[in-house]
């Protein structure tokens, strides 16, 4: 077998640079973005589609994976099952996928398939193995094959092919070579040319599977960031397309290279929906081939099949990530994904941004976001302009506020904080409401008021962003119409809650958003020397458990001297066991920012002279005049800021 290649070593060095390998490792996570490789070895997105079958007997399970690469599955199968044997034929691959799972007493990597053991579950990446997976099957068994499909619509429309790097050489087109030849090559690298649905389902048949179901994983079978179940649609078919935005990248020989399209890939996907043909044209499947009873097979292995669409969202601060799905019954489920930060709120503030997780009645119809794409691809400028114009006027009708506070200091209209998440792909025309708009999938919210024309900017801002091909070109601040000296204030609104999402410290609100800023509920402003409460663990913990649901704000003032406060705070935060989930509304300042209702100190020296102070000692009294001030208005010491 051949040594690793370059790529190859470097996921190998990066698993051994990590003391957490984990399939949800933030560790393995920050590291993935480098290359393909990398992102198609460490990404969890690599394993959405286990996932989204749950699994939830697995633990009393075996499983079996023929072909175990570098361990990215193999690993998730460790975890999650209580035996698992994986078959990798290349010593040095197996040698990479042994220290994925080092940690793991239950996985065991093999050369060849162990005589007489059965499983309960055969995960394969070869249409081919699908005989020796039914012979490893137990009674009432599984097995999980995801591939690519030859015909797949970003094939279609022009993306490069998987193993030769070339346009359209999946069809046969006349500068390719011939599909025999095709075979040929693949069957001398020891693969398969990627197969159709109709081989594929042949296949699993003759291998002797009682039945076959079929998933589509999206934008591929690779890094699925969505799978859809396109029986569980039902009458809603059409509807499927609004989980396919964009376009499809290209993958393995093709990784990197930007893709080539001939028509837009979202509105031919929808067409693809309208018309029936999804499966068919879908870019990979994942079969689940059932050995003897399905019913009884899903039961032991408790298969998730209560579903319709599952999509994720692993690219942001683990306590936002999500996995949103769309059940079979007709619901929106909006839930913490793995890996996400366990037991945090419903709602949590994240400086100046809101995030929710909460479920949604589904609204069934197209996204808005299809009339812009229908006006830009067809160069239509009055189209697009009448369009931003009604979306304007539906904002102001859906989020727009009442009373002398509706317009900011130049006079643009303000809107609720949460019409932030309302751009053109989160808001459906609605079927059962006469095609009215509505805005879904709410789960950001600015916690004040928010200018029209940003809310009409950032929209159409997202065009270009998703639809690079469709929007190429285009002028937002033209098309928005917005004033361009108000930009400069768009950007930073925009930083702020790109820093909400990320990974980084949360936001405080700059001078130039301070007046869109405020807290729904009245807040009782706390003040503490940042050098002191950083330097005193104990307390920030017991501070934690008192005032979790408290209407406050701990203020940590950081002396003019501090060369570093946030990684001190986050050292303190570790030693208390806590998490921006688990501590309560803190905000983070510079010295001179003074104003507060009450001190909380370690020794009774710091803060001003003016105001009541209290120790660890006195936090229940300090809840207590929280609690007390938070209900009036006032000045002096009860400031409500």
């Amino acid at each position: 077998m051949p040594p690793l290649d370059p790529r190859e070593r470097a996921v190998l060095a990066a698993l051994e640079s990590v003391a957490d390998r984990r399939t949800v490792s933030p560790e393995l996570a920050a590291l993935a973005w480098e290359d393909f490789a990398q992102l198609w070895e460490l990404s969890q997105y690599r394993t959405t589609v286990l996932d989204a079958l749950g699994f939830a007997g697995a633990a009393g399970c075996r499983a079996l994976e023929l072909g175990s690469g570098l361990g990215s599955l193999t690993r998730w199968l460790g975890e999650s099952f209580s035996r698992v044997d994986a078959v990798e034929a290349s010593a040095e691959h197996a040698a990479v996928a042994a220290l994925r799972c080092s940690d793991l007493p239950g996985v065991t990597i093999h050369p060849d398939l162990v005589a007489g053991e059965s499983y309960d579950l055969v995960v394969v990446h070869d249409p081919a193995d699908l005989p020796a997976a039914f012979a490893c099957l137990a009674d009432d068994g599984l097995a999980l094959l995801s591939t690519r499909n030859r015909l797949g619509l970003k094939y279609l429309n022009g993306a490069l092919d998987d193993d030769t790097g070339k346009s359209y050489t999946s069809l046969v087109a006349p500068d390719a070579p011939p599909l025999d030849a095709l075979r040929a090559a693949a069957a001398a690298r020891g693969d398969s040319p990627a197969p159709t649905l109709h081989e594929l389902l042949g296949a699993a048949d003759a291998a002797g599977f009682a039945a076959t179901s079929v998933l589509l994983p999206y934008p591929d079978h690779r890094l699925a960031s969505t799978v859809l179940d396109p029986a569980a649609f039902g009458d809603d078919a059409r509807d499927a397309a609004n989980w396919l935005f964009g376009t499809a990248p290209n993958r393995g020989a093709g990784a990197g290279t930007p893709r080539r399209t001939v028509v837009s890939e979202t509105l031919a996907q929808r067409a693809v929906a309208e018309g029936g043909l999804l499966t068919e044209l879908a870019n990979s499947y994942t079969l689940l081939c059932w050995r003897g009873s399905p019913e009884r097979a899903a039961a032991r292995l408790g298969v998730d099949r209560s579903w319709a669409a599952r999509h994720w969202s692993f690219d942001r601060r683990p306590a936002c990530r999500k996995r949103v799905t769309r059940t079979s019954d007709g619901r929106i489920v909006n839930e913490l994904a793995a890996g996400g930060t366990a037991g945090r709120a419903p709602s949590i503030e994240l400086g100046v941004i809101d995030h929710r997780l909460a479920d949604e009645p589904l609204r069934r119809g197209p996204l808005l976001a299809f009339r812009a794409l229908e006006a830009l691809t067809a160069a239509d400028a009055p189209r697009l302009a009448a369009l931003v114009a009604d979306y304007a006027r539906w904002l102001v009708d859906t989020f727009g506020v009442d009373g002398d506070d509706q317009v900011d200091d130049e006079g643009v209209p303000l809107l609720r904080g949460e019409a932030l998440d309302a751009i053109w792909t989160n808001v459906v025309e609605d079927r059962d409401a006469g095609g009215a708009w509505v805005a879904v999938d709410g789960e950001w919210a600015f916690r004040g008021m928010l200018p029209l024309d940003y809310l009409v900017w950032r929209a159409v801002k997202d065009l270009p962003l998703r639809f690079a091909r469709e929007a190429r070109g285009l002028d937002v601040v033209a098309v928005s119409g917005v004033a361009p000296h108000r930009i400069e204030l768009f950007m930073e609104l925009e930083d702020a809650f790109h820093a909400a999402a990320g990974t980084g410290p949360t936001p405080t609100p700059s001078p130039r958003i301070a007046p869109y800023f405020f807290d729904a509920t009245p807040r009782f402003r706390i003040l503490a020397s940042a050098d002191e409460i950083t330097a005193a663990p104990e307390l920030l913990r017991s501070y934690a458990a008192l005032f979790a649901d408290a209407p406050a704000t701990l203020v940590l003032v950081s002396s003019s001297d501090a060369a570093a406060p946030l990684p001190a705070l986050q050292s303190a935060l570790d030693a208390a066991g806590l998490d921006e989930s688990t501590l309560p509304d803190t905000l983070l300042v510079d010295a001179g920012e003074t104003q507060g209702g009450a001190i909380l100190t370690t020794s009774g020296a710091w803060g001003p002279p003016h105001l009541p102070r209290f120790t660890g000692a006195d936090l229940a009294a300090l809840r207590a005049l929280t609690d007390s001030a938070a209900v009036r208005t006032g000045s002096g010491q009860d400031w409500i800021l």
